[in-house]
């Protein structure tokens, strides 16, 4: 069985109460918000009492601290692969997002897949490296429970790389959302409820 666990809130994300401006999160260095903190222990805590054999994740701080904080939870420590890192979106990285810069991301995202980002890579590039890491965590998911904590880039492109559906900008899992990947699809399963309280709202996909 194979989880995917967004990261918990930064201050980078829409809707964090610290700043509810959404800026491009790539691979900022930003960590869990104080708010993100809450939301990862409700996330934890859905796992409290379900069989967890390993838990893989983005090297990036906020999806770290997120799975440390399960580990913590289930008792494992967890390991850390880059490929996972989502879309390096390079000289975007912090910026708000606006309507003609979020066009931009989404143009090269579903019809520019070749062109870089200035400073940082083409969405065909993220696509390689990460589905680079897939074959290897779905065989261990035929005989483990495996959690893989990512980031919302990530899971949008699932559809893409599984399942052969058009490549998503928006969608499920709020940020320390839980979705189960099975052979029908991405199923979201649990939100944090102190995101569903303040009514979260997704408006970009860095």
């Amino acid at each position: 069985m194979l989880y995917f666990v967004r990261h918990a809130s930064t201050e980078l994300n829409a809707g964090d109460p610290a700043d509810p401006r959404d800026m491009f999160r790539g691979w900022t260095q930003a960590p869990l918000s104080d708010f993100g903190r809450k939301t990862t222990r409700q996330t934890a805590a859905w796992f409290r009492n379900r069989p967890v054999d390993a838990i893989i994740s983005s090297d990036l701080p906020r999806a770290a601290e997120t799975a440390q904080q399960i580990g913590q939870m289930v008792g494992i420590q967890p390991t850390f692969d880059p490929r996972l890192r989502p879309w390096h979106i390079g000289q975007l990285t912090g910026q708000l997002i606006t309507p003609k810069l979020k066009e931009y991301v989404n143009d090269l995202q579903t019809k520019r897949q070749n062109e870089p980002v200035p400073g940082g890579e083409a969405y065909n590039d993220f696509l390689q490296r990460y589905g680079s890491a897939l074959p290897e965590i779905l065989q261990a998911a035929q005989q483990q429970n495996i959690v893989m904590v990512a980031h919302h880039r990530n899971s949008l492109s699932l559809a893409q790389l599984l399942y052969g559906k058009p490549t998503q900008t928006q969608g499920p899992p709020d940020p320390g959302g839980i979705a189960l990947i099975t052979p029908r699809g991405v199923q979201p399963v649990f939100t944090p409820p102190a995101v569903l309280a303040g009514q979260y709202k997704e408006r970009a996909s860095s």
